[in-house]
C-alpha cells in the first residue's frame, strides 16, 4: 500500500486526493480537540441535561415514527391504535406561516426538519420566491414586452413560445455551449421499472444550447421522443459571478453538498428544463436522498405512489376518489414560484404540463442519513451479486468495489464515512469549551436541539458503518485502498471509535 509523501502525492487519483484533504481535515480537528482525553462531559457544557435526555430519545425513536407516519399518511385505517398517533403536519405550507409558528426566523430550519424531514412527509412551500430566489426570477423569467419592428421571424417565435427568457442562456453561457439531453428510447418510454423494481434510465444525448432552444421551438407540433434537458450541473458552468439564488435557510442542513462541495468537484445541486409532456418516469431519488425542487417558471404535476404498492401492482385511478381503500397514489400540482420537498425513498413520477424550468437540489441530512446507509448497502451486494455471477474472470479488489459503488451511486463507503466524521467533528467543535463563550450564548433551544439530535443521528450511522467488519463492507481495506494508505485507513477508524465513546458520555 502505497503511504502518504510529497513526491506521489500529485500522482495519485482525483479521489484518493480528495479523501485524503479530508481525512486530514478530520484529524487535525480531532487533534485539537483533544477528545481522546475522555473529556465529553466539558465538550457538551452549555446544553442541560433535559434537552440531550430528549433528544436522545427523539434520535432513539426516530426511524419508528418515519415508519408510522408513512403508515398513518397512507393507510390511516390501519393504523396501530395501542399507540400514540403521529401528528401529520399540512401538505402546503408558506414561510410566513412556518415563521409565524416558529415565532423566529432562527427557528424555522429546525421547526421544518421536525415536522417534515424527520417524519418524511411531502410538502408544497410557497413565500420563498420573493426572497431566495429573486435574482433568479428575473434573470430567466420572459417579461412580455412588445415586439421590435426589427426582430426577426424567428425571435418573434422564440419570444411566442413560453414563459422562459430563453435569450438569456444564449447570450450567458453562448450558443456552442453543451447541454445534456435527455430520453427514453421507445421501447423504455412507457416502462417505468426494471426487473429488479429500479428506474429505468435514460438516454443522453449532447447538443449545443441554440440546439437545444430549437428543439423547444418545435417541440409543440413534433410527434418523435420528448427531450428533457435534466441534471444539468449549470452551478459549476456558469462564469464566476454572484450567485442566481441562495439555497433557503430550511434545506441548508445539507451534508452531501457541503461535503462534496468542500472536498470534491462534485455536487447534486442540478437545474431541469423541459417541453410540455416532458417527463420524468417513476422513480425514487438517488442514495435515498431528500430533494426540493422550486418552479422558477412553468407547470409540473407530480404524482407519489404508496410505498406499500408492489412494483408490478396495477393502479386504480378511481380507489383514492372512492375511499374504498387506502390511498395508493397522490397528485400534487406545482405552479410558478411554488416549491416542494420529496421525502426519502417515496417514488414519483414528474410531468411538465408546460414548458418547465426548475432548480433541484437532492441532499443528506441527518434524518435521512441512515437511509442512505442502506441504500449503499443494497448496491454493494447487487454489485457482489453481479461478480459473483461471473466466475472467477474477475477478483475484484477494495478499489474496484469502491469504484464500482461509487459508479452506481455517486457514493462510496470511504466518502460516506468521511462525510459522517466531518460533520460529527464539527459539532463537537460546536460545543468545545474553546468557543464556548462565543457559540453557546448564541444557542437559542431550537438550535440545541439541532445539534445535540444531529450528534446522536450521526453517531448511530457511524456505529452501524464501523461494526459491519463482515465481508460486504470491510471498512478498513475500503479504506486503505482509497486513502492508499495503510496507516491513515487505522488513524480513521480508530478516531471514528473514539468519537463514537465520546458520543456515550454525553448524559
Amino acid at each position: 500500500m502505497e503511504e502518504e509523501n510529497d513526491d506521489g502525492f500529485l500522482h495519485l487519483p482525483d479521489h484518493t486526493i480528495a479523501m485524503r484533504k479530508a481525512c486530514q481535515f478530520c484529524l487535525d480537528l480531532f487533534e485539537s480537540l483533544n477528545l481522546h482525553s475522555g473529556n465529553g462531559g466539558v465538550l457538551h457544557h452549555g446544553v442541560d441535561k433535559d434537552t440531550i435526555r430528549r433528544m436522545r430519545e427523539l434520535s432513539n425513536l426516530h426511524e419508528e415514527r418515519r415508519d408510522r407516519a408513512c403508515q398513518q399518511f397512507w393507510s390511516p385505517q390501519n393504523n396501530d391504535n395501542s399507540l400514540p398517533p403521529i401528528e401529520i403536519p399540512k401538505r402546503h405550507i408558506s414561510i410566513e406561516e412556518l415563521e409565524h409558528q416558529t415565532e423566529t426566523q432562527q427557528k424555522q430550519p429546525w421547526s421544518f426538519r421536525r415536522e417534515f424531514q424527520n417524519l418524511n412527509i411531502p410538502c408544497l412551500i410557497t413565500g420563498l420566491d420573493a426572497t431566495h430566489f429573486q435574482r433568479l426570477n428575473e434573470k430567466w423569467r420572459r417579461n412580455k414586452t412588445p415586439y421590435d419592428d426589427d426582430e426577426n421571424e424567428e425571435e418573434k417565435e422564440e419570444e411566442e413560445a413560453g414563459k422562459i427568457n430563453r435569450r438569456w442562456f444564449l447570450e450567458h453561457l453562448g450558443e456552442d455551449h453543451q447541454v445534456p439531453l435527455r430520453y427514453y428510447k421507445e421501447e423504455d418510454s412507457t416502462q417505468c421499472l426494471d426487473g429488479e423494481g429500479r428506474a429505468v434510465e435514460c438516454k443522453t444525448r449532447m447538443v449545443t444550447m441554440k440546439d437545444w432552444i430549437d428543439i423547444l421551438n418545435k417541440a409543440a407540433n413534433n410527434n418523435s421522443p420528448v427531450f428533457y434537458l435534466k441534471d444539468w450541473h449549470l452551478q459549476q458552468e456558469l462564469p464566476s459571478s454572484p450567485p442566481l439564488y441562495s439555497c433557503p435557510e430550511i434545506f441548508r442542513h445539507d451534508l452531501l453538498n457541503s461535503f462534496l462541495m468542500r472536498f470534491t468537484t462534485g455536487d447534486y445541486r442540478f437545474c431541469y428544463w423541459g417541453p410540455a409532456q416532458s417527463v420524468t418516469n417513476r422513480h425514487s431519488d438517488v442514495l435515498h436522498s431528500f430533494s426540493w425542487s422550486y418552479n422558477v417558471a412553468g407547470t409540473k404535476e407530480w404524482t407519489f405512489y404508496s410505498p406499500f404498492l408492489t412494483d408490478t401492482e396495477e393502479i386504480d385511478p378511481m380507489a383514492n376518489a372512492s375511499g374504498k381503500q387506502d390511498r395508493v397514489i397522490f397528485t400534487v400540482r406545482q405552479e410558478t414560484g411554488q416549491t416542494i420537498f420529496v421525502p426519502a425513498k417515496w417514488q414519483h413520477t414528474v410531468v411538465n404540463l408546460e414548458e418547465t424550468i426548475s432548480i433541484n437540489h437532492n441532499w443528506i441530512t441527518t434524518s435521512n442519513l441512515d437511509l442512505t446507509w442502506v441504500c449503499l448497502k443494497t448496491e454493494m451486494i447487487a454489485i457482489s451479486n453481479e461478480l459473483q455471477s461471473w466466475g472467477d474472470v474477475m477478483q475484484a479488489d477494495a478499489e474496484v468495489l469502491e469504484n464500482m459503488l461509487r459508479g452506481c451511486v455517486g457514493l462510496d463507503v470511504t466518502s460516506f464515512f468521511l462525510m459522517i466524521l466531518v460533520q460529527l467533528l464539527e459539532l463537537a467543535q460546536h460545543l468545545s469549551p474553546l468557543r464556548n463563550e462565543i457559540t453557546n450564548k448564541e444557542l437559542n433551544i431550537a438550535r440545541k436541539e439541532e445539534v445535540m439530535f444531529d450528534i446522536f443521528q450521526l453517531s448511530q450511522v457511524l456505529q452501524d458503518v464501523v461494526a459491519a467488519d463482515d465481508e460486504l463492507v470491510q471498512l478498513r481495506n475500503r479504506l486503505g485502498a482509497i486513502l492508499k494508505s495503510d496507516s491513515l485507513a487505522e488513524k480513521a477508524e480508530r478516531m471514528a471509535k473514539t468519537l463514537l465513546g465520546w458520543v456515550n458520555t454525553i448524559q
